[in-house]
């Protein structure tokens, strides 16, 4: 799990085990990083359903963040603030809010520079 220290920005209601990305930390973190399960909240400050899902996010990262003997994959909850990484958002073809996404990058795959991340959504998967 990533240490709260590194959050970026100021969004006030996010809990401790969720990571606030930037552009810069989504690309080391998640496509660079291996074996790692990340599950990232993409919202607008001003969307209302996003706030209110905080709550919600927050629970669910309070809950996996706690390490179990039968979990084999790291998973870890971030957030991507829409309004102050617009880039980020468009590449990842974020069109409404809140959307949550999920990454994972395989453990072989770490060596290769220009790797991708598979994207989960729904029932189908895709490379960014």
């Amino acid at each position: 799990m990533v240490a709260s220290s590194g959050n970026v920005g100021t969004d006030a209601g996010f809990s401790e085990e969720v990571t606030l990305l930037s552009e810069a930390r989504f690309n080391s973190l998640i496509k660079h990083g291996a074996n790692e399960l990340w599950v990232v909240n993409f919202f607008a400050p001003w969307c209302s359903h996003c706030n209110r899902f905080k709550v919600a996010w927050n629970a669910a990262a309070e809950v996996f963040a706690k390490p179990r003997a039968t979990q084999s994959l790291a998973v870890n909850f971030g957030a991507v603030n829409c309004e102050q990484q617009p880039e980020l958002c468009d590449q990842l073809e974020i069109n409404f809010y809140p959307q949550v996404k999920s990454f994972y990058t395989p453990q072989d795959e770490t060596a290769d520079a220009m790797q991708s991340v598979t994207m989960l959504e729904g029932n189908s998967m895709r490379t960014v």
